[in-house]
């Protein structure tokens, strides 16, 4: 704020300017100069206390933005004492600072309305722009009506050497400050992306900092888990599976799918010559292991730790083979009987008296009437003794249709499976006969 005689000094001395030959602004009836004051406004109100202190003061009225004094041209006002105004540039209105030695207070205004509040008020500011980037140098200006050669309207140019450096410029992270707001490499960021494995594709960021990008938050090891076995590299380490605990394996030796219980591996892939299951009972043998079929070989071959069970070695699951009509058929007799045999048919008089059998299967895609003889019994003398006997569909004496002594006659129906016995008498031993088949 101004008192009264700061006042009062800065329109004498603004009266004295306008007294001058080049006088700021006279009006069209050259009976006032209209000054710029300094007082900043809004409204005319904010400019009455100018117009309080000198009666050379006509009028006192607010201007784009700037309180502008119309002094009287009078003798009065404007006394003939031969005093002269010194030069006012980079004087501030209505202050006692002194001006420089030359004199732009006198050249005529290009627009008062340009005034900005100091002594050289009315021109426009020509800033050096050295680049060519259209932007200059505020600490190099010039204040004249017309542009110069080599200067702009636009100053903030922090390098007025280098194109690439000015206020319109993004910045870049390269420790030079751009786009020149006063800030190296300020809100540059990268995006990264990290890690391996389960991890691969995590992201992050890295910040600018002079010059280089730095500082990256992308954490490789977000998202690792312990290693187990599932061909991923969990702990995200570059390897996969390493040191997880896989499943058991078995020693397979045979190559039968199935591995000796105790002999065992762990690891994520079965090694090879092993296998997933266990307990086979003979790991040299491919055709003993838990799913084999038990056969008449005096073996455990399914490792139940049972031989033969099941009837593996009876007659009916070991028939010596096919018979068909006009077939005649040598039949050699095992040496020993090793298992259960057939016991007692509804056909025959009497029951439990079979001893030693072999069967033959019979089929015909026919009915037919079959007559089964046989001749030629070894060893041959008193005592030899076989029956024949015959069932339908299954191999057991309730199936039994039809019995003989050395001749069998049945009917065969169509498409059905016959069991033939040749049957010696318990306690005698035939080692071989001859069997014909006939068919009607």
């Amino acid at each position: 704020m101004y008192n009264l005689k700061t006042l009062a000094v800065a329109i004498t001395a603004l009266v004295l300017a306008a007294c001058q030959g080049n006088a700021p602004v006279l009006s069209d009836d050259g009976s006032y100069y209209s000054v710029p004051l300094t007082g900043d406004c809004q409204t005319d109100a904010d400019c009455a206390t100018f117009a309080q202190v000198d009666d050379c003061v006509a009028a006192v009225a607010c201007k784009m933005g700037v309180c502008m004094a119309s002094v009287w041209a009078t003798a009065e006002c404007c006394p003939s004492d031969g005093k002269t105004v010194e030069c006012l540039k980079g004087r501030e209105c209505g202050s006692d600072v002194d001006c420089a030695s030359h004199n732009d207070c006198t050249v005529p205004v290009c627009n008062p309305n340009l005034f900005d509040g100091r002594c050289n008020y009315g021109y426009p500011a020509w800033y050096q722009d050295s680049d060519g980037d259209t932007f200059g140098n505020e600490a190099v200006v010039k204040r004249q009506c017309d542009q110069p050669a080599g200067y702009v309207d636009k100053a903030g140019d922090c390098k007025d050497n280098v194109e690439t450096v000015n206020p319109s410029v993004p910045e870049t992270c390269n420790n030079v400050d751009d786009n020149c707001d006063g800030t190296v490499d300020e809100g540059l960021i990268q995006a990264t992306t990290c890690g391996v494995g389960a991890c691969a594709g995590n992201e992050g960021f890295k910040t600018c900092v002079a010059g280089e990008y730095t500082n990256d938050t992308c954490d490789k090891l977000y998202r690792a888990t312990p290693e187990t076995c599932n061909n991923v590299d969990d702990n995200c380490d570059g390897e996969t599976d390493e040191g997880a605990i896989g499943p058991f394996w078995f020693l397979d030796d045979d190559d039968d799918g199935w591995g000796l219980k105790g002999v065992f591996e762990q690891a994520c892939v079965m090694p090879e010559g092993y296998a997933v299951k266990d307990a086979d009972c003979d790991d040299g043998d491919d055709t003993v292991h838990p799913n084999a079929a038990e056969i008449c070989d005096k073996v455990d071959n399914d490792c139940d730790s049972e031989t033969d069970e099941d009837g593996a070695c009876s007659s009916c699951n070991n028939p010596f083979g096919a018979m068909e009509c006009g077939g005649t058929y040598t039949i050699v007799y095992p040496s020993d009987a090793i298992g259960p045999w057939l016991n007692g048919y509804a056909k025959k008089p009497t029951y439990d008296e079979s001893g030693h059998e072999m069967v033959g299967l019979f089929t015909s895609a026919t009915q037919k009437t079959v007559t089964v003889t046989f001749s030629n019994v070894l060893p041959s003398g008193v005592g030899v003794d076989v029956d024949l006997f015959v069932m339908e569909e299954a191999c057991e004496t309730q199936a039994n249709v039809a019995w003989g002594n050395s001749t069998l006659v049945f009917t065969a129906k169509a498409g059905l499976q016959y069991y033939v016995a040749f049957d010696q008498y318990k306690g005698t031993n035939v080692t071989s006969l001859k069997a014909y088949v006939a068919c009607q």
